[in-house]
């Protein structure tokens, strides 16, 4: 993997990226001697304070020619990338879950900031830059360039956002390359003959504390099954019951109203985890994974391990299960809106709601406009801004019967 540093260009004399910007730039240096290529999709983790890594979460990031010069055809921003969750979702472009009802973007919250995804379009145009080039001289960067060892350097300028605040970089910041986010967590599976009793109970042998999530339950035929609350499939006849019986974690299966026999046998997967106790690990003391990976020949944390989610009683399922479903996880009234959007962002002050009609490729249609008041110092860069607006959107439409149209405003005080 690269050698990655960060470092400012000489003081009050910032590189102009285009013309008319005068805002302060830092320079990027990285030795890479493979592929720019084969950079496309790798990750640099950012370590150092939230608004050293937000500032540049939301910088525009602009690689180099061979002379030094910045390629603007393939700049990015990395706070555009989207959320941590989509950052790391599965190939087909599914969320990963994480038990119960959380995301990766509640469970992974404050690792938000830290990652930086490199995009194909930005690595194919970077170029190597020449050491003994007078560019390098001119930035300051002869000390993290050297010039005579063969290596090839690769510069890219970082443009600070609007509201950026150089100082803090005094700080410092800590950067690695190729990393990528290990859980807590391990699947098991467990096997049982019905032997054809029409009721059947289904035992978990750990216990209940290290229980995350039940994965998927399955029988003999490949049909899938859900937890009785879950009314997704639109039937109850292949579901399930949980019960909490002293510290173990039991499913129920009922056949009795049924006509056909019950299934020669059931496929419980479940997830488990050491929770809370796994915290506390320091900074590189993590040295093996639990299981091994193709490619993966060493590991280190570059945090100091925390966040795990706690494993679910069958109380807390029950308690999460009975508030979704008393509105059916959906926001119908101004007040819902208000409600669901205010828990969206911290920075999120008030929110006013009201009819409003909405301009299309197709005419014109009805909609409720969202004003979302927010101050304009808690944003580095109006991109970020956009950003929270678009989120909000999509936030709220999944909570919204499907013909609820919504006109989301960012209003900065």
């Amino acid at each position: 993997m690269p050698n990655l540093s960060l470092t400012a260009g000489p003081t009050g004399n910032p590189i102009p990226v285009s013309s008319g910007s005068s805002s302060t730039r830092l320079h990027l240096v990285a030795k890479w001697a493979g592929r720019t290529q084969d950079l496309a999709g790798t990750t640099i983790f950012l370590r150092g304070r939230k608004e050293i890594r937000r500032q540049l979460l939301w910088s525009h990031w602009h690689p180099t020619d061979a002379f030094g010069g910045c390629l603007l055809e393939s700049v990015f921003c990395p706070g555009r990338q989207g959320t941590i969750e989509e950052m790391f979702a599965t190939r087909d472009g599914r969320s990963r879950s994480w038990g119960g009802f959380r995301s990766g973007s509640t469970v992974f919250s404050d690792l938000t900031d830290s990652f930086v995804i490199l995009p194909g379009s930005f690595v194919s145009a970077w170029q190597p830059l020449d050491p003994t080039s007078p560019v390098v001289e001119r930035l300051g960067l002869a000390a993290a360039m050297q010039a005579g060892t063969g290596e090839k350097y690769y510069l890219a300028t970082l443009e600070l956002p609007e509201r950026g605040d150089r100082q803090a970089f005094a700080s410092g910041l800590g950067l690695d390359f190729g990393c990528f986010i290990a859980t807590n967590r391990n699947e098991l599976t467990l096997f049982k003959h019905t032997a054809g009793n029409r009721v059947v109970d289904f035992e978990l042998p750990e216990p209940i504390d290290s229980i995350l999530s039940i994965v998927r339950v399955a029988d003999a035929r490949g049909r899938k099954y859900l937890p009785r609350f879950d009314n997704s499939n639109g039937s109850v006849e292949r579901s399930y019951t949980l019960e909490e019986r002293g510290d173990r974690l039991l499913l129920w299966f009922d056949f009795s109203s049924q006509l056909e026999a019950p299934p020669e046998s059931l496929t419980v997967t479940y997830a488990v985890t050491e929770g809370t106790g796994a915290n506390g690990i320091e900074y590189g003391k993590i040295a093996t994974l639990y299981e091994s990976h193709p490619g993966i020949k060493a590991c280190r944390n570059v945090t100091d391990t925390g966040g795990a989610v706690p494993a679910k009683t069958n109380e807390q399922i029950m308690t999460e299960v009975s508030t979704r479903l008393r509105g059916r996880d959906r926001a119908l009234t101004y007040a819902d809106i208000t409600s669901w959007t205010k828990t969206f962002d911290p920075r999120i002050q008030s929110v006013e709601c009201e009819n409003g009609v909405q301009r299309t490729r197709h005419g014109v249609r009805k909609c409720i406009v969202v004003g979302v008041y927010v101050a304009r110092t808690d944003f580095y860069a109006d991109d970020e801004m956009n950003m929270l607006k678009e989120r909000i959107g999509s936030f709220l439409k999944e909570r919204s019967p499907i013909n609820t149209q919504y006109q989301v405003e960012i209003i900065a005080r």
